[in-house]
């Protein structure tokens, strides 16, 4: 083999290479975490108060997933009638199409139930909000399997 026929390979081999790469990153989807990410970004330093409201409960929040539900159960110490607003985040990091948001139930008392058939089977992080009159409240329970 002479050198000709070397560099010629070697093109050949770089340029598959390229396309390959190309044809790989227009197939891979680029979900965004947020859709409105800058306006989240603004809003950081009260989520950030909100975590440190968060800490002040002394009771860590329980989650629980059997065949029917998924059971999210505060502590006595949260008082679920002041709440405001309270919503139930869960976000699939690998397809943001699936991620789901569900309203506090307040006739449900301290244990949230989320059916499962409202939900597809995988891996999501569960992110918990809440506001009362007088503060705003923010857990991440981290991964969990449904």
């Amino acid at each position: 083999m002479n050198w000709g026929k070397g560099i010629v390979i070697a093109i050949v081999l770089f340029i598959s290479y390229i396309m390959f790469m190309v044809i790989t990153m227009i197939r891979t989807s680029s979900d965004l975490v947020e859709e409105n990410y800058y306006e989240e970004g603004v809003k950081f330093e009260q989520k950030i108060q909100a975590i440190k409201n968060s800490k002040a409960i002394k009771e860590h929040i329980k989650v629980s997933v059997d065949n029917q539900f998924l059971a999210i159960e505060f502590p006595e110490s949260v008082n679920m009638d002041s709440i405001t607003n309270g919503v139930i985040h869960l976000y699939r990091p690998e397809n943001g199409k699936l991620d789901k948001h569900f309203s506090f139930s307040k006739d449900a008392g301290n244990t949230q139930l989320i059916p499962k058939e409202k939900v597809s089977e995988g891996y999501y992080n569960l992110l918990l909000s809440w506001k009362t009159n007088e503060s705003e409240f923010y857990v991440d329970k981290g991964r969990i399997k449904i």
